[in-house]
Protein backbone atom coordinates (compact mmCIF):
# COMPACT_ATOMS: atom_id res chain seq x y z
CA UNK A 1 0.00 0.00 0.00
CA UNK A 2 1.44 3.38 -1.33
CA UNK A 3 1.41 5.82 1.73
CA UNK A 4 0.71 8.86 -0.45
CA UNK A 5 -2.25 8.58 -3.74
CA UNK A 6 -2.12 9.77 -7.02
CA UNK A 7 -4.17 12.40 -6.43
CA UNK A 8 -1.77 13.88 -4.06
CA UNK A 9 0.69 14.21 -6.49
CA UNK A 10 -1.60 15.74 -9.11
CA UNK A 11 -1.85 18.16 -6.54
CA UNK A 12 1.41 19.57 -6.31
CA UNK A 13 1.26 20.51 -9.82
CA UNK A 14 -0.24 23.82 -10.81
CA UNK A 15 -2.19 22.83 -13.62
CA UNK A 16 -4.63 20.03 -13.69
CA UNK A 17 -2.97 16.48 -14.15
CA UNK A 18 -5.58 13.75 -14.21
CA UNK A 19 -4.44 10.61 -12.02
CA UNK A 20 -4.53 8.63 -15.02
CA UNK A 21 -1.21 10.40 -16.48
CA UNK A 22 0.99 9.06 -13.55
CA UNK A 23 1.69 5.39 -13.61
CA UNK A 24 0.29 3.29 -10.45
CA UNK A 25 3.45 2.36 -9.53
CA UNK A 26 4.97 5.60 -9.36
CA UNK A 27 4.44 6.12 -5.44
CA UNK A 28 5.53 3.12 -4.79
CA UNK A 29 8.88 3.55 -6.29
CA UNK A 30 9.49 7.15 -5.30
CA UNK A 31 9.00 5.37 -1.74
CA UNK A 32 11.30 2.79 -2.18
CA UNK A 33 14.03 5.01 -3.58
CA UNK A 34 13.81 7.97 -1.09
CA UNK A 35 11.65 7.38 2.01
CA UNK A 36 12.81 3.76 3.01
CA UNK A 37 16.53 5.04 3.13
CA UNK A 38 15.73 7.79 5.30
CA UNK A 39 13.35 5.94 7.76
CA UNK A 40 15.45 2.22 7.24
CA UNK A 41 14.13 -1.00 6.74
CA UNK A 42 12.13 -1.87 9.83
CA UNK A 43 10.59 1.91 10.80
CA UNK A 44 9.54 2.07 6.65
CA UNK A 45 7.76 -1.05 6.96
CA UNK A 46 5.79 -0.11 9.82
CA UNK A 47 4.73 2.95 7.97
CA UNK A 48 3.71 0.94 5.74
CA UNK A 49 1.90 -1.60 7.43
CA UNK A 50 0.50 0.97 9.68
CA UNK A 51 -0.01 4.33 8.39
CA UNK A 52 -2.45 5.39 10.69
CA UNK A 53 -0.34 5.40 13.83
CA UNK A 54 1.75 7.39 12.12
CA UNK A 55 0.01 10.51 10.84
CA UNK A 56 2.49 13.16 12.59
CA UNK A 57 5.01 11.33 11.17
CA UNK A 58 3.06 11.33 7.16
CA UNK A 59 2.55 14.71 7.25
CA UNK A 60 6.42 15.39 6.47
CA UNK A 61 6.50 12.41 4.57
CA UNK A 62 4.14 13.29 1.75
CA UNK A 63 5.78 16.26 0.87
CA UNK A 64 8.67 14.35 0.16
CA UNK A 65 7.27 11.91 -1.66
CA UNK A 66 4.94 14.47 -3.43
CA UNK A 67 7.84 16.62 -4.94
CA UNK A 68 10.04 13.87 -5.95
CA UNK A 69 6.91 12.14 -7.66
CA UNK A 70 6.52 15.46 -9.58
CA UNK A 71 10.49 15.54 -10.63
CA UNK A 72 10.51 12.15 -11.87
CA UNK A 73 6.77 12.56 -14.05
CA UNK A 74 7.74 15.52 -15.51
CA UNK A 75 9.53 13.78 -18.35
CA UNK A 76 6.97 11.67 -19.00
CA UNK A 77 4.80 15.08 -19.40
CA UNK A 78 7.34 16.22 -21.99
CA UNK A 79 8.03 13.41 -23.77
CA UNK A 80 6.26 10.04 -24.81
CA UNK A 81 7.42 6.36 -26.16
CA UNK A 82 5.74 5.35 -29.17
CA UNK A 83 6.34 3.26 -32.59
CA UNK A 84 7.36 5.94 -34.14
CA UNK A 85 10.29 6.81 -31.57
CA UNK A 86 10.24 9.59 -28.64
CA UNK A 87 8.12 12.33 -29.06
CA UNK A 88 7.61 15.89 -28.07
CA UNK A 89 4.56 16.15 -26.16
CA UNK A 90 2.97 19.35 -27.41
CA UNK A 91 -0.32 20.80 -26.72
CA UNK A 92 -2.44 22.77 -30.11
CA UNK A 93 -1.84 26.80 -29.48
CA UNK A 94 1.31 26.16 -27.27
CA UNK A 95 4.97 26.95 -27.53
CA UNK A 96 7.18 24.31 -26.23
CA UNK A 97 9.66 25.55 -23.52
CA UNK A 98 13.43 25.70 -24.42
CA UNK A 99 15.52 22.71 -22.84
CA UNK A 100 17.06 25.54 -20.64
CA UNK A 101 13.67 26.18 -19.01
CA UNK A 102 12.78 22.59 -18.58
CA UNK A 103 16.07 22.31 -17.16
CA UNK A 104 15.25 25.16 -14.49
CA UNK A 105 11.77 23.68 -13.71
CA UNK A 106 13.57 20.12 -12.92
CA UNK A 107 15.96 21.38 -11.02
CA UNK A 108 13.46 23.28 -8.86
CA UNK A 109 11.29 20.19 -8.29
CA UNK A 110 14.59 18.40 -6.88
CA UNK A 111 15.15 21.50 -4.61
CA UNK A 112 12.02 21.62 -3.33
CA UNK A 113 11.94 17.58 -2.90
CA UNK A 114 15.24 18.27 -0.68
CA UNK A 115 14.04 21.03 0.91
CA UNK A 116 11.37 18.71 2.22
CA UNK A 117 14.03 16.01 2.91
CA UNK A 118 15.64 18.58 5.44
CA UNK A 119 12.04 19.02 7.08
CA UNK A 120 11.52 15.20 7.28
CA UNK A 121 15.33 14.93 9.01
CA UNK A 122 14.58 17.58 11.10
CA UNK A 123 11.08 16.29 12.38
CA UNK A 124 12.83 13.28 12.98
CA UNK A 125 15.62 14.30 14.70
CA UNK A 126 13.62 16.31 16.83
CA UNK A 127 11.15 13.90 17.64
CA UNK A 128 13.23 10.66 17.77
CA UNK A 129 12.09 9.43 21.23
CA UNK A 130 8.18 8.61 19.11
CA UNK A 131 10.06 6.65 17.04
CA UNK A 132 11.50 3.60 18.33
CA UNK A 133 12.16 1.87 15.14
CA UNK A 134 13.89 5.49 14.03
CA UNK A 135 17.68 5.03 14.00
CA UNK A 136 19.47 8.10 13.01
CA UNK A 137 22.71 6.05 11.63
CA UNK A 138 20.21 4.20 8.73
CA UNK A 139 19.55 7.45 7.20
CA UNK A 140 21.27 7.63 4.17
CA UNK A 141 20.17 11.14 3.84
CA UNK A 142 22.45 11.92 7.31
CA UNK A 143 25.36 10.97 5.35
CA UNK A 144 25.06 11.61 2.16
CA UNK A 145 23.73 15.01 0.24
CA UNK A 146 21.97 15.06 -3.04
CA UNK A 147 22.34 18.27 -4.56
CA UNK A 148 21.93 18.58 -8.10
CA UNK A 149 21.33 14.56 -8.66
CA UNK A 150 24.77 14.25 -7.67
CA UNK A 151 25.18 12.32 -4.59
CA UNK A 152 28.17 13.62 -2.07
CA UNK A 153 29.47 12.22 1.50
CA UNK A 154 28.64 15.13 3.60
CA UNK A 155 31.68 16.83 5.82
CA UNK A 156 32.22 16.09 9.59
CA UNK A 157 31.86 19.47 10.86
CA UNK A 158 35.21 18.19 13.64
CA UNK A 159 37.21 16.88 10.57
CA UNK A 160 37.32 20.19 8.88
CA UNK A 161 39.18 21.16 11.97
CA UNK A 162 41.71 18.43 11.47
CA UNK A 163 41.98 19.39 7.75
CA UNK A 164 40.68 15.86 6.78
CA UNK A 165 37.64 16.10 4.80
Amino acid sequence: MALVLKSEIAAIFTRTLTESRIPTDLPGIVEYKYIRPILGKDFYDAVVTTPASYTALLVYVKPVICWYAKYMLMPELRFELSDLGVNSIQINGTTPITDEAYATAMNQCLIMAEEKVKMLNDYLYDNADLYPLYYKSQNSSENCQISGGIIMKKKNINSIDNGNY
